[in-house]
């Protein structure tokens, strides 16, 4: 029987005998079905099928490939999957059908997609010849002949031949030895030395990309040292300028560009530094092979604890992460793939001239280069992630070394101070129990007017925490304050001795829970109170605040200080909220973490209006008053002042701290000048932003506080340009003192007492006569309204002493505060020996030698320490302050870098394909250079500097080949290869091999600083000869392919550009910094691409600052044949279009660089025959001959408009300026 496929095979076999036209046929249907296949078969295979089936699961599931037409015909356990022509033989259909085995598991497929597999069975199964072919993950195991391979001239080692000395022309080097080889072969002879005029334009344009200026030409001509030619080249090495014209040339190769290019062609607002990195680079002359490995794995290399070069190490990396990334790519996996293709092609193209990315698909069809090599390349870069990285200023390290030390040396002298200070606490027992109620008094009738100011009602957001004035912990009918670890209730962690060591503090006790806490907060009366908390934080840990079960701040507490540790501790104000008279509960809750606190507070607002004057009432001042919905306020009339101010004549009553306030409104900040009495109190006054103008903006602001003598004072404010609104101001006066009350440290001084020792009592006891009936007592002293019999009683119903207690106080009632306290004191010095019987005693003595005990030294503030201690601990929290401020300035720096991912071997992708894994390949470097067995890569990293250190190793010859190569090309304008990306089989052939070798020889010689390669390069006569022409030589050798004169060159676009500004003294030559701010790249409209060229043609900086947009390039670069930033470029083309020259005449720019020109000379020389010679040597570096002095004399005379209507008088002198720069002398050197 004769079945279907037989038919075939013999009809196909007649076709072939025959020449039949059913041969046509019969190629058609195969093209069909394998087109079938393509488009319905594979896709399921992949998307289906090869999780489990395929190359990629190590092993099979059930020992079944469907990847291959060789792993379906061998089948699995069960048999094979597929028999060609017969699909009901073939267990894959079976499968699919869910009738032996159910295939895929996750769901049955649709029926047509069945039958699309059965037709394609049915048919013979055809696949394209290259489905399924197995690619070697070992270069060894590829059909390249090695040895071959190797012996082409690009993967030769070095020829490190010497030229016989007896050979080198005078005053030459090996170079001109090697180029004589040629020259005398082709019957050509050197041209002669060029004069000087021309060796320093060269000279200056080759190294710094600008043209030398006149007093520079004269210096060089005036200099007759034998040695004036290398002293020349030496200045100009030295120059800053130098690192941004080769830096610039680098930036080719590795190209360049401050956005993405591609769909949304993002901007790269980061990559500056790079390229700011590269600037440096060359201007260092950082060892060339150091160059390269930091660019490929800088962040990997050791730098021995220098910030500096660890942030360079880690910038240099930005290399890798500058190339065109596809956005808008919703396949991650190919996305990354064609990231890392375009790394390997800027790698292997820009540092060692080959074309790796070509061996992505397959082996690359001219080089040794197989695609197991590059996938090995690619395991090294899927190891490696993109992103951007904080640097740390160098300088960071030296000033907290300087902070701890200072830090260590304050809290030791601190420390004396309070350890002095609790001590002092246990003498004089009675004097401090009773004239700690002083202090009380003395806080709470003492408010400063800044405080008073603070909180005034009339305020709005963000308030001032009066915590941080003096005292903070006062108490009294304005303040409530407390120690955070005395709360009621709550779960937090109490903690004094790591980051609550001396003052104690209370934070979570570890993450995972809700952390609360609860105060139970006695309110003398009902009121609006400001609500603040003291404490420390590194990072931000926001929680929520709720007052009797109201929530009211959702993120309270979410401020950072800088770091965990007491000493940055800050008062922050949580809000205004209102309270009730008596019990109130203030409770704070966060999920997980929560930062250190170490104190609340509470403090009245006080809601009475401020003594306000009116802002119009002014008695002198240049200033207007304005009306607006029944408000008058001042501002700055339409007069164009230099200067506007106002003056206010105010009377004072006390001597003492009177604060400033100002009531205005203001859309932008606009500070003035505070005067008082001729002093000047700040420059930052009335700088505040309230939202807007209109009166609905008016808000109050605390502006200054100063100490005044009772008398007559005069206010000023005083601003160069526009002035807020203002509306108001008052001046606060100091508060009256209630009869009898010292400040405490006057009060300390009269009774014998130490100060800190009564602050930390009267804080002691504070909180424990809030808490515990014994201390309640003193809570009674210095109320002499109140008979003593009722103080008592008053005690025993508020304070609920225990019957111990209160039988010990009626033993012996006291009837004066002197008693009292003489009990009390037995008392403390009772309870200090052995343990007390009584529970009350007890409780005495807990809280007597408890944390808050008086006795404990805890952290005071320096005001109350001794004056020896206050002067220094002060003289040292000034210079600590100023160091946190200069940390707290330094510059945050992110840059575009490299970093470690998660390191492993990559996959070959079959054919390129994604989607289809081949074996994986271990990471190495190529095997032409490194062999066949190369050491394997660490298994920890990702194996980036192994690779840049076989890119630079000395055993590579490409690398210093095609860097020797790229320079002389950048100061010839022709490479000795002139493929300089492609060193390989499908490139150029050097035209002089040994003289290329000999340069990259010299190179590694030089240890690779590319400055002594240019002193060896611009020392030579090759390139010191003139660019003369000579027709006999032009004859044998018309392109001058050996170099038998100097070939003049066009400068690149950038000199050009930078040309015209140097010599109408526009150029601004600031080194380093951002890419100049302006420019869009991403979407730009016809009007956002015309202000872009407004920002380039406006800016003064050299060019290499000027952003370099992908797609969308300055037009002035493109059309003086900038290259494409999205591939390597060493070697621009340079072109001659009519539309170079018609841009140099008509453009507005142009013509304003001409008319500055000018402008200067003219003002500078009236003879007009030295005003040409002026030009000349300025644009062109020489003096004009007589004939082209006369004809430009003739241009200015017939340029210039006659009679008295000619508007411009130098018109003619501008045309000729325009002339000159029109000329292909300015923008060639010869």
């Amino acid at each position: 029987m004769c079945t279907r496929l037989s038919v075939l095979s013999w009809v196909w076999a007649w076709c072939l005998a025959t020449g039949s036209p059913a041969l046509v046929l019969a190629e058609n249907h195969d093209q069909d079905q394998r087109k079938l296949f393509e488009t319905r078969i594979r896709p399921v295979l992949v998307e289906r099928c090869f999780q489990c089936h395929s190359q990629r699961s190590d092993p099979p599931k059930g020992n079944l490939r469907l990847d291959s037409p060789a792993g379906w015909r061998r089948g699995g356990d069960t048999g094979p999957a597929v028999v060609e022509g017969q699909p009901e033989e073939s267990l894959l259909i079976s499968a699919l059908e869910y009738e032996s085995f159910k295939m895929p598991p996750d769901g049955r497929l649709p029926a047509a997609v069945v039958a699309d597999f059965r037709a394609w069975i049915e048919a013979g199964a055809l696949v394209p010849a290259g489905f399924g072919a197995q690619v070697p993950a070992a270069a060894v195991a590829t059909e390249i002949d090695w040895d071959t391979a190797r012996d082409f001239w690009a993967f030769q080692p070095l020829a490190n031949g010497v030229p016989p000395a007896a050979d080198i022309p005078p005053q030459g080097n090996g170079i001109d030895y090697y180029l004589e080889e040629h020259r005398r072969l082709a019957s050509v002879s050197a041209a002669a030395p060029a004069d000087r005029r021309q060796l320093i334009r060269r000279l200056s344009f080759g190294l710094l990309g600008l043209p030398p200026t006149r007093q520079q030409i004269s210096e060089f001509l005036h200099d007759q040292e034998p040695q004036a030619y290398q002293r020349l080249v030496e200045r100009l090495l030295a120059t800053p300028q130098y690192g941004e014209h080769w830096g610039r040339k680098w930036l080719d190769v590795v190209r360049y560009a401050d956005s993405n290019g591609a769909d949304e062609n993002k901007p790269y607002p980061l990559a500056f530094h790079y390229r700011n990195y590269v600037i440096d680079a060359f201007n260092q002359d950082r060892p060339f092979d150091e160059f390269l490995r930091e660019q490929v794995a800088g962040d990997l290399l050791p730098d021995e604890g220098d910030l500096a070069l660890r942030n360079q190490h880690i910038t240099a990396t930005a290399f890798l992460a500058l190339g065109i990334k596809i956005a808008a790519e919703q396949d991650q996996e190919k996305k990354r793939a064609d990231i890392i293709d375009e790394q390997i092609d800027v790698i292997s193209r820009a540092m060692f001239g080959l074309t790796v990315a070509c061996a992505r698909c397959h082996d690359h069809k001219f080089d040794p280069i197989p695609t197991a090599d590059y996938y090995a390349l690619a395991g090294v870069l899927r190891s490696t992630t993109l992103g951007t990285r904080a640097l740390t200023d160098p300088r960071q390290a030296g000033l907290n070394a300087e902070l701890a030390t200072l830090e260590e040396r304050l809290e030791t002298i601190r420390s004396r101070a309070e350890e002095r200070i609790a001590r002092a606490a246990r003498d004089s027992l009675e004097a401090y129990l009773l004239h700690s109620r002083g202090v009380v008094q003395w806080r709470e009738n003492g408010q400063t007017s800044r405080m008073r100011g603070a909180l005034s009602g009339a305020l709005t957001g963000p308030y001032l925490a009066v915590g941080e004035f003096h005292n903070p912990a006062n108490q009294g009918t304005q303040r409530l304050a407390g120690q955070a670890e005395a709360f009621a209730r709550g779960n937090a962690q109490a903690d004094h001795d790591t980051y609550g060591k001396g003052i104690g503090i209370i934070s979570d006790a570890g993450p995972g829970q809700r952390v609360w806490v609860e105060y139970d907060v006695d309110v003398p009366a009902p009121g609006t109170y400001q609500v603040e908390f003291r404490y420390a934080a590194a990072a931000e840990r926001p929680g929520r605040l709720l007052i009797n079960g109201r929530l009211v701040n959702e993120r309270s507490m979410g401020q950072t200080t800088g770091s965990w540790l007491p000493d940055t501790q800050r008062w922050f104000v949580e809000g205004r909220y209102p309270f009730r008279g008596g019990r109130n509960v203030l409770r704070f809750e966060v999920d997980g973490v929560m930062s250190h606190l170490d104190q609340w507070l509470l403090a009245r607002v006080d809601p009475s209006p401020l003594p306000a004057m009116e802002a119009e009432n002014f008695v002198r001042g240049n200033v207007k008053p304005f009306n607006a919905d029944e408000t008058t306020y001042i501002s700055d009339p339409p007069t164009g002042e230099d200067l506007y101010y106002v003056e206010y004549d105010v009377v004072t009553e006390v001597r003492g701290a009177h604060t400033l306030m100002v009531r205005y409104a203001a859309a932008e900040s606009r500070p003035m000048t505070l005067v008082i009495d001729g002093d000047t109190l700040t420059d930052k006054a009335v700088a505040g932003v309230t939202g807007g103008w209109g009166v609905e903006s008016q808000r109050w602001h605390l502006e200054a506080t100063a100490t005044l003598e009772p008398g007559r004072h005069i206010i000023r404010f005083e601003r160069s340009g526009a002035v807020s609104h203002i509306d108001q101001w008052a001046l606060l006066r100091p508060a009256k003192q209630r009869a009898g009350t010292d400040e405490p440290e006057a009060l300390a001084k009269r009774f014998q007492l130490d100060y800190g020792a009564l602050e930390q009592w009267t804080d002691f006891l504070q909180g424990a006569a809030l808490s515990d009936p014994f201390f309640a007592l003193w809570s009674w002293i210095g109320q002499p309204d109140v008979p003593w019999v009722e103080r008592l009683q008053r005690w025993q119903s508020t304070g609920r002493p225990s019957e111990d207690l209160a039988r010990w106080l009626t033993i012996e009632e006291p009837n004066s505060d002197r008693a009292l306290v003489a009990r009390m004191a037995g008392v403390l010095r009772e309870v200090t020996g052995e343990e007390p019987v009584v529970d009350w005693k007890r409780q005495v003595k807990r809280l007597l030698e408890g944390p808050q005990g008086p006795w404990r030294p805890r952290r005071r503030p320096a005001s109350q320490y001794s004056t020896t201690n206050r002067e220094a601990a002060e003289q040292l929290q000034e210079e600590v302050a100023t160091l946190r401020d200069a940390l707290a300035k330094l510059p945050k720096i992110e840059v575009m870098a490299a970093s470690e991912g998660e390191p492993g071997d990559q996959p070959i992708f079959i054919r390129g394909n994604h989607l289809q894994h081949g074996p994986p390949v271990a990471r190495r470097f190529l095997s032409v250079i490194d062999g066949l067995q190369q050491e394997a890569y660490p298994e920890t990293q990702s194996g980036r500097l192994q690779l840049a250190t076989s890119i630079t190793r000395r055993g590579n010859p490409l690398t210093a080949r095609v860097l020797a190569n790229r320079v002389w090309r950048w100061h010839f304008g022709r490479a000795l290869v002139a493929s300089t990306e492609n060193f390989g089989h499908s490139g150029e052939v050097p035209t002089h091999p040994r003289l290329l070798d000999h340069l990259a020889a010299k190179l590694i010689e030089f240890r690779w600083s590319l400055k002594a390669l240019q002193r060896y390069v611009v020392q030579s006569n090759a390139y010191r000869m003139s660019s003369r022409y000579d027709p006999g030589n032009a004859g044998r050798d018309p392109g001058n392919k050996w170099y038998w004169r100097r070939q003049p060159q066009r400068l690149p676009a950038e000199a050009i550009r930078d040309a015209l500004l140097s010599v109408s003294g526009r150029l601004d030559l600031a080194v380093g910094g951002a890419a100049v701010a302006g420019v869009k790249s991403q979407d730009p409209s016809p009007a956002d691409l015309r202000k872009n060229r407004a920002v380039y043609e406006g800016s003064l900086r050299r060019s290499i600052y000027l952003p370099i947009v992908r797609t969308n390039v300055y037009k002035f670069f493109t059309l003086f044949d900038f290259p494409n930033p999205a591939a390597p470029t060493g070697n621009r083309s340079t072109t001659t279009i009519p539309t170079q020259a018609l841009f140099l005449m008509n453009n507005p720019w142009v013509q304003g660089v001409a008319d500055d020109i000018a402008e200067q000379v003219c003002l500078a020389h009236q003879q007009p025959e030295l005003r040409c010679e002026v030009l000349f040597e300025t644009l062109f570096g020489r003096l004009p001959a007589d004939d082209e002095l006369q004809d430009a004399l003739s241009l200015v005379v017939q340029e210039q408009p006659a009679g008295q209507d000619a508007a411009d008088t130098l018109a003619g002198w501008k045309t000729l300026v325009h002339t000159l720069l029109l000329s292909s002398e300015f923008i060639y050197v010869h």
